[in-house]
């Protein structure tokens, strides 16, 4: 459809002026809008893409769900979005989420209208804790005080995971975006690409982006850079200190063993195979075609047997994010060594690899954690529950949605700051003279009530 607007403008009497937006185009995307819109001598501007106030994890785990259960029960008094890329996998969640307790709503292309519009209602009305959706939730929903969103499964491509991570956070407070990553993702994103994309240059674009996608759930280096850089956007630093590799969420582990087994497989095969063929030959797998093409001969050959299938794969897969392997594009992608790779095995270089530690952060409300600005305070986190619960008395009053009234970074600063007076009250950054007016003397009695 967006294919064919250039043609309709081109049959108007007279061009109207056009602009066209889009909220994560790499320079490709900026390209291809500029061209189908007929844009020759388009003005461009990027705003930027970093958000510093989101947290980036991936998690690599087979118990997807009994680490999203675990998350949501014990971040019970925020908001959160749980993304899913099937109708079947948003009912799953939706009901063991159901079955725990939690305040929980689903949305997908399979309900009615009316059921969707009561979901998203409840939702940014706070009368439900999480949504769990298709891409097809969020577009429309204007919710601020978003405090995580998890996805369920590794979205197809950067582009549409930072957007829909993105969805966090537009208070400003701090919020985390985390990604549960398995194999099998990788298996249905190239199985509905080679059925729904016909034209085999646009197969090959979107394969390459899946594989921008793989890399990043496997980077070792700062998550937050390597989507910045994705984007076309240079960064001066080299750690964030706020996504998963750089907090430095697991152990690393020299691996420069496997890797030359891996690398010495993939150069005496001519660099002619992908990643099961490799995994087979390191493994000492005699099967029909290694035998065939004398693949038990190398030296190589079996020098990985004690290690499983999975975890060889794995390190596959960080070598090519680390930039140690190419891949191809294509059906049947290709490894082929770099440099790096031949440092290795040159013995000039070692490699390491981070082993996760997968478990549940124990519970710690960012209120009471961290503000918006930086202060913390001990006694703050039940004050900030007691005024979100204020906060939508009055909503719900008034008709209106909770952070119509105030955000969340101005609960923070008032669990924090605990003003007494009017004019204190003012000070809070958020709060302009007509709230204040409005709604000040309420928090301020509200303040007063809480006997934490």
């Amino acid at each position: 459809s967006y294919r064919l607007i250039g043609e309709w403008l081109n049959s108007l009497p007279k061009r109207p002026i056009v602009g066209a937006f889009t909220a994560t185009a790499t320079k490709y995307v900026e390209n291809d809008i500029k061209k189908l819109l007929g844009l020759d001598k388009a003005n461009v501007y990027v705003t930027g893409f970093d958000r510093p106030n989101l947290s980036f994890s991936v998690i690599r785990t087979p118990k997807r769900m009994d680490y999203v259960v675990h998350y949501v029960r014990q971040h019970d008094n925020e908001n959160g979005i749980i993304y899913c890329a099937t109708r079947k996998d948003v009912d799953r969640v939706y009901e063991n989420l159901t079955r725990a307790g939690i305040k929980v709503g689903h949305y997908h292309g399979g309900l009615s209208d009316e059921v969707r519009r009561e979901m998203q209602n409840a939702y940014a009305d706070d009368k439900l804790q999480v949504m769990v959706a298709t891409n097809a939730f969020g577009m429309g929903i204007d919710k601020s005080n978003v405090r995580y969103v998890l996805h369920y499964q590794m979205p197809r491509n950067m582009e549409s995971y930072y957007q829909e991570a993105g969805r966090a956070g537009r208070d400003g407070a701090p919020a985390e975006c985390i990604l549960l990553y398995s194999g099998q993702d990788v298996q249905v994103h190239k199985y509905l690409i080679e059925q729904s994309i016909e034209t085999p240059e646009r197969q090959e674009v979107e394969l390459r982006k899946l594989q921008s996608m793989i890399d990043y759930c496997f980077c070792s280096n700062c998550l937050r850079k390597y989507m910045l850089n994705y984007f076309g956007e240079s960064t001066v630093w080299t750690t964030c200190d706020n996504c998963s590799s750089c907090k430095g969420s697991g152990d690393k582990v020299n691996v420069t063993k496997e890797a030359k087994a891996i690398f010495r497989a993939i150069m005496g095969t001519d660099e002619r195979y992908g990643a099961s063929m490799i995994t087979s030959i390191v493994r000492g797998e005699r099967t029909d075609r290694i035998m065939r093409a004398g693949h038990d001969a190398l030296p190589v050959f079996g020098l990985l047997s004690n290690v499983d299938e999975k975890s060889i794969k794995g390190l596959i897969q960080q070598f090519v994010a680390s930039g140690y392997l190419r891949s191809s594009s294509g059906k049947y992608p290709v490894l082929s060594l770099t440099a790096g790779a031949e440092e290795v095995l040159g013995g000039h270089k070692e490699v390491e690899e981070i082993r996760q530690h997968v478990s549940v952060p124990s519970r710690t409300s960012r209120s009471t954690s961290t503000t918006s600005r930086g202060k913390s305070s001990s006694g703050a986190g039940g004050l900030f529950e007691h005024l979100r619960q204020h906060r939508k008395r009055l909503a719900e009053a008034a008709g209106l949605r909770p952070y119509l009234i105030f955000p969340d970074t101005v609960l923070i600063d008032l669990a924090n700051l605990r003003p007494t007076t009017l004019g204190e009250f003012g000070n809070v950054k958020g709060v302009g003279e007509a709230k204040l007016k409005k709604y000040g003397l309420s928090f301020l009695q509200a303040i007063a009530e809480y006997k934490g």
